[in-house]
């Protein structure tokens, strides 16, 4: 039976309390955590899978700056702290949210998702929240480590490693809404290959700053697909706070982006088709 046939409009998460939330949170984290302790062996593998993944894209990262040279806007320190921003931001992003997407299309073409839709809660907190990478946590080690070293290179000010934090976890939040609004498409697709590949090419072009694309491509991936807006607006800001405009523009479309994925999530719902109907 689709949703669209419902003649109430859906309200989640009206009478729920934010401290109802909290502890619904407090709880995923503590079933991912026993999840991920009850499987040690996949548990240290991933860690080391991971060590080799950092290490590798150092490498590969380091061996561009040695034959790109020094034409670029910022220095090979600046340009090695962003990619260790990047990897941050990573962390923070898989460790919350990232296995979230990919549980979504099961969730979808198994008929889960209708068991969601009946909770009090809002459907977005359960389909997207719920899911946490527990077996990555250690990986803050490393991550962290990485950032340091190349933030201490930079020559950063204790103003600047300030905002590091904070930057990291509004580049996350950004990243997460974005993801989240493509992953809900799958509602009208039933199959999220497509999806997630349009997800994959949009964290594949965030891997360089802005100033790599030139031209038509430079503003298709600021103004139309932000791919851009990821990682680029924290660092240039960081290295320069005369540099605010993309900041100021990333703050801007998360609102926009906010009020899209509740809409699209709307929309989408009442389109959906159950698949245990």
């Amino acid at each position: 039976m689709a949703l669209e046939a419902r003649d109430a409009p859906l309200h989640w998460g009206r009478h729920v309390s934010f401290s109802h939330y909290a502890r619904t949170y407090a709880e995923f984290i503590k079933v991912n955590a026993a999840k991920a302790l009850g499987f040690r062996a996949n548990f240290i593998l991933m860690f080391l899978l991971d060590i080799v993944f950092y290490a590798t894209n150092i490498w590969t990262y380091e061996l561009v700056m040695q034959n790109l040279g020094t034409n670029l806007p910022w220095t090979k320190e600046q340009f090695m702290l962003y990619v260790a921003f990047i990897m941050l931001v990573d962390w923070i992003h898989t460790f919350f949210v990232g296995s979230a997407f990919w549980q979504f299309t099961g969730m979808v073409r198994q008929g889960q998702l209708d068991y969601v839709l009946l909770r009090p809660l809002h459907p977005l907190f359960t389909c997207f929240l719920s899911f946490v990478r527990f077996d990555c946590i250690l990986n803050i080690i490393p991550a962290t480590a990485i950032i340091i070293y190349y933030g201490s290179k930079a020559h950063l000010t204790w103003e600047q490693w300030a905002l590091l934090p904070l930057f990291s976890i509004l580049s996350s939040l950004f990243i997460a809404l974005i993801d989240s609004t493509i992953t809900t498409m799958i509602m009208w697709t039933q199959e999220g290959i497509g999806i997630h590949f349009i997800r994959f090419q949009m964290n594949h072009f965030a891997r360089w700053p802005d100033f790599m694309y030139r031209g038509l491509p430079r503003k298709i991936f600021t103004y139309i697909v932000p791919a851009c807006l990821y990682f680029t607006p924290y660092l240039r800001f960081l290295f320069d706070y005369n540099d605010w405009y993309l900041l100021a523009l990333s703050f801007g479309l998360c609102g926009v982006w906010l009020a899209g994925l509740f809409k699209l999530w709307s929309l989408s719902v009442r389109q959906y088709e159950s698949a245990s109907s």
